[in-house]
């Protein structure tokens, strides 16, 4: 299928929040890859989940995906994606490989942030704990819209952020499996509000997270269609429970409930606490840097963690971080 034929078929909505500065950046980047697809903005204003849930209802192409004015994509891998899913009509979804940067004085790499294997067991319980085994979101996946489209509708009712980030993509796995393929596809800016934080709930209420859930669970079972497993009664959902559990079992080490035990004896505020808490979940430091050029002609520093050069070996990536360098020099 032609560039051209897989661009027609797919939409990019664009979550705006940082300033025209950030927008037009990436629309330079997606304009020197010779992007030919629809692009749709969604104007700041209201819970981005909202803001996501009324943009997708005017997609009318059969794939999409969503994106931050200040992340950025490759066009070439997205088509790859496009090209999978075309193929694969039991996959609800396909992404590459992501990494986290900053942008300032310097272009900061913190390295791959996602690269967790394909979820592809037949059963979609089983998928489910593929999942939440070694949970990265699936925020920023190439999806089929119907699928994308039920899935923030039941995101939409969620009251806090958490659970309708993992119910964006918990029913797209309990409805289909979802690839995860080699290539460098998606990149998050540091600056990108996620609006919410885990530890919120150890140093806020522990109640909200148990009846956040319930209603979660709800949700997922009606959007996700899923039936229990073999043996169990209809109303237990023991499995469901445990696949989440061990969830909330990687996110809650020992060492954060500690923190947040100690900071509610010492009487901290929340505010302080939270600070606490985010100490013992500093991100890894760049230990390299390199030397190029923009495609205006400026000069820019690349900093990036060592073992960033390998992730880019693993996916063949042309040139390793010199190639990815090239290929950012439009991102300006």
């Amino acid at each position: 299928m032609t560039s051209e034929a897989l661009d027609s078929r797919y939409t990019l909505l664009i979550a705006t929040h940082n300033g025209p500065a950030n927008l037009a950046r990436l629309q330079r980047f997606l304009t020197h890859q010779k992007a030919g697809f629809r692009v749709r903005l969604l104007e700041p204003g209201e819970r981005e989940i909202d803001r996501y849930s009324r943009g997708i209802e005017l997609v009318h192409t059969e794939y999409c995906s969503l994106c931050g004015d200040d992340d950025l994509l490759f066009v070439d891998a997205i088509r790859q994606l496009l090209t999978f899913l075309a193929a694969q009509p039991e996959y609800s979804a396909s992404q590459g490989w992501h990494f986290g940067f900053s942008l300032g004085r310097d272009f900061e790499i913190h390295g791959i942030t996602q690269r967790s294997p394909s979820l592809d067991a037949d059963a979609p319980l089983d998928r489910l704990y593929q999942l939440f085994r070694k949970y990265e979101p699936l925020t920023h996946a190439i999806y089929r819209t119907d699928v994308l489209k039920t899935a923030l509708r039941h995101a939409q009712e969620m009251s806090h952020a958490m659970f309708g980030e993992l119910l964006s993509g918990a029913i797209p796995a309990a409805l289909g499996k979802v690839a995860r393929l080699p290539v460098l596809h998606y990149g998050s800016s540091g600056a990108s509000p996620r609006g919410w934080d885990p530890v919120e709930f150890l140093v806020g209420s522990t109640e909200q997270l148990l009846l956040g859930y319930r209603a979660y669970r709800e949700s997922l079972i009606r959007g996700g269609g899923l039936e229990p497993a073999p043996g169990e009664a209809s109303a237990s959902w023991r499995l469901l429970d445990l696949i989440h559990l061990r969830y909330v079992s990687a996110r809650y080490r020992p060492a954060l409930i500690e923190s947040a035990i100690t900071a509610r004896r010492r009487g901290l505020d929340k505010g302080e606490a939270l600070l606490a808490l985010r100490s013992l979940q500093k991100p890894r430091q760049a230990s390299r840097t390199i030397s190029a050029r923009t495609i205006s002609g400026g000069g820019r520093t690349y900093r990036f963690p060592g073992e960033f050069d390998q992730a880019l070996a693993e996916l063949s990536y042309v040139g390793g971080v010199s190639g990815l360098a090239q290929h950012l020099s439009a991102y300006e």
